[in-house]
């Protein structure tokens, strides 16, 4: 009997998405909307955010669900790999932001204008003219 429900739900999810990374966030972000409302649930004033957060949620459900069960694997690939773009790029910005913090007192962050690379500088007073290790072009730049 167990045998046979696997095998139906193995042909069932033959050649479906499943979860992939976009989805895994989606429903992250889903448990913390879906944690948020209980706490609205239980103030009284907030009836109205709460049913419009409900809305939210059940929308961001029926869109983890499609993507799950969609058989279109090109177009959720497609979307995955534009969500992976996006947050290696959000993971540079924030490394970025964290070495600008830790460096403050000893180095100056400063953007290439020709390939708009960030170029860290060690923070001497004046103007200098530095080489973009990526791009190779000479700049002026004032500190």
């Amino acid at each position: 009997m167990f045998y046979r429900l696997r095998e139906m739900l193995a042909r069932f999810f033959y050649g479906r998405c499943g979860m992939d990374r976009l989805n895994i966030f989606l429903f992250v972000v889903y448990f913390i909307l879906w944690f948020i409302g209980n706490i609205l649930s239980l103030i009284n004033g907030a009836r109205g955010l709460y049913f419009a957060l409900y809305i939210v949620n059940l929308g961001l459900l029926g869109i983890i669900l499609f993507r799950a069960l969609s058989k279109n694997l090109y177009k959720r690939q497609s979307e995955n790999l534009k969500f992976d773009n996006w947050r290696i790029r959000a993971i540079a910005y924030l490394k970025l932001q964290k070495s600008k913090f830790r460096d403050r007192k000893s180095h100056v962050y400063k953007v290439c204008p020709n390939c708009k690379a960030t170029i860290k500088l060690p923070r001497r007073k004046g103007k200098h003219t530095c080489c973009c290790p990526k791009c190779r072009v000479d700049f002026s730049v004032k500190i």
